[in-house]
């Protein structure tokens, strides 16, 4: 008790010293929990996000020498087309994971990008997931249909999510209907693939429905045969005559933003749209379906049971493919979200790292403060030391200032950040720049105070004082009783 009272005392008499002190700590705790609570708030809603519905909590992709996700490469190879690599052993794998205690679920995923033309030829581009629908809709329920259903058909459909049925409804001029057909185009080198398909229902994205995460869902089949992939199905609508439709320039498909496109006047854009309607109303078009399980995959998205956690999971995985000769690897979820989920966690990465820099700063302008302190009770420390203190007590002494000052200044920076965060978690931080928007998945980011944030706050003050401690502490220790004699 004696020595808090003596931290206090000698706290009050340089009053100065000690607002300034204590207004850095405020400083630097304010911007750590307020700054990691806006950042911590948008990646744990991405990871939530992603998890629920696009990757799953584990994904296992072949070994290739390029790292790769979901949405494609992670840097895009420039002037050539390059397909991702296909799992060589999808059911051996699929084999291992259902073996696995750890796992509670898995579905397998193909993936790749077209144009989506819709009805009056309104295009947008698209990422496009071939999935099985009797597994991948019930591996994803947060995946509510709020129209049609995702029932086992002999043609080829497709899903939208709502973001994208609204694109189309706006671009068109008119409401898209269940049952309508709709057509994919995919590009490859000098060549394209058309595959026409009918709308079996829309879906509702959990949480914010991130924009370019807002991929369509087709059968696993009709996406191969867009990507040229092993077990398509290869029935095409045809002109009249059994001659194939006209098709528009590859510069033509892609050149014009996304903002700027407008339903097409081009006549073969309506041909194809009408051929792809009488293809897919024309039953005797229809061949027998393929079992989509048959054919290749990118990905097989795996859910953890309950109560495992991801690092041990992933450790198990890549050792039985390992050890079954499986060219294959399992990674978390974040190394196949794409590029903007593993931006905003490398941001937020940065942010933690600048805050350890702020720390540092925070350590020598508290240390030197202390440090005078010292020398200005360099009479009194003699004193005590005449009196029979031991050296302890003098270090223990700085070390509850240097303790009370942070602690002081972590307390009153918490609790601006918490009152700050809450104001502006109702009203919400606009976001009007377009890459913030892609960058944080809305346009509106309503921030929450984060506890985790305030108990490492905490946990970095106490090291803080710690550290900031030493110097003054071994300054004290060596002030001799005969120093203190000779100081004015």
């Amino acid at each position: 008790m004696i020595i808090l009272k003596l931290a206090f005392r000698n706290l009050a008499r340089n009053r100065k010293s000690t607002l300034v002190l204590t207004g850095l700590v405020i400083v630097g705790v304010f911007v750590f929990v307020f700054g990691d609570s806006i950042l911590g708030s948008a990646t744990d809603g991405m990871s939530r996000e992603f998890q629920n519905a696009y990757t799953g909590d584990i994904a296992i992709r072949s070994q290739f020498d390029r790292k790769f996700g979901i949405f494609g490469f992670s840097v895009p190879t420039i002037g050539e087309y390059e397909q991702m690599p296909t799992l060589t052993e999808a059911s051996a794998i699929e084999a291992v994971l259902s073996a696995n205690p750890r796992l509670g679920g898995h579905a397998s995923l193909v993936s790749g990008a077209a144009l989506l033309e819709g009805p009056g030829g309104y295009q947008i581009k698209v990422p496009v997931f071939g999935v099985d629908e009797s597994t991948y809709f019930g591996f994803f329920p947060q995946l509510s249909f709020r129209a049609g259903s995702p029932a086992t058909r002999d043609l080829p459909w497709i899903v939208l999510p709502k973001n994208r049925a609204d694109e189309l409804e706006k671009g068109g001029g008119k409401p898209l209907v269940i049952g309508e057909s709709l057509q994919l185009t995919m590009a490859s080198g000098s060549a394209f693939t058309i595959r026409a398909v009918q709308l079996v229902g829309i879906v509702d994205l959990p949480g914010r429905g991130i924009a370019e995460a807002a991929a369509v869902y087709t059968g696993a089949e009709t996406l191969r045969g867009l990507l040229g992939l092993a077990g398509a199905k290869t029935v095409m609508p045809r002109g009249e005559g059994g001659a194939a439709p006209k098709m528009t320039s590859i510069e033509s498909m892609f050149s014009v933003p996304d903002a700027e496109a407008a339903p097409s006047n081009d006549p073969a854009a309506s041909v194809g749209m009408e051929l792809a309607a009488q293809y897919l109303s024309d039953k005797s078009l229809s061949t027998a379906r393929t079992d989509p399980k048959l054919g290749a995959w990118h990905f097989i998205l795996a859910r953890l049971a309950p109560g495992s956690r991801p690092g041990p999971a992933i450790r198990a995985i890549n050792a039985d493919l390992r050890k079954a000769g499986i060219p294959a690897e399992a990674v978390g979820w974040l190394s196949v979200a794409g590029l903007n989920a593993g931006v905003l966690f490398l941001l937020k990465s940065i942010f933690e790292l600048g805050i350890l820099v702020l720390s540092g700063v925070v350590v020598l302008v508290l240390a030197n403060g202390l440090a005078f302190s010292v020398i200005e009770q360099t009479r009194e420390i003699g004193s005590m030391r005449a009196m029979g203190a031991q050296r302890d007590f003098v270090r223990l002494m700085y070390f509850t200032q240097a303790l009370v000052i942070v602690f002081a200044g972590a307390a009153m920076g918490i609790l601006v950040s918490a009152l700050i965060l809450k104001s502006i978690g109702r009203a919400g931080i606009p976001l009007g720049n377009p890459y913030l928007v892609m960058l944080f998945g809305e346009t509106l980011l309503k921030p929450r105070f984060l506890p985790q944030s305030a108990m490492l706050a905490i946990a970095g003050s106490i090291f803080v004082a710690a550290i900031s401690a030493i110097y003054p502490m071994l300054l004290a220790d060596r002030t001799t009783v005969a120093e203190t004699m000779q100081a004015e």
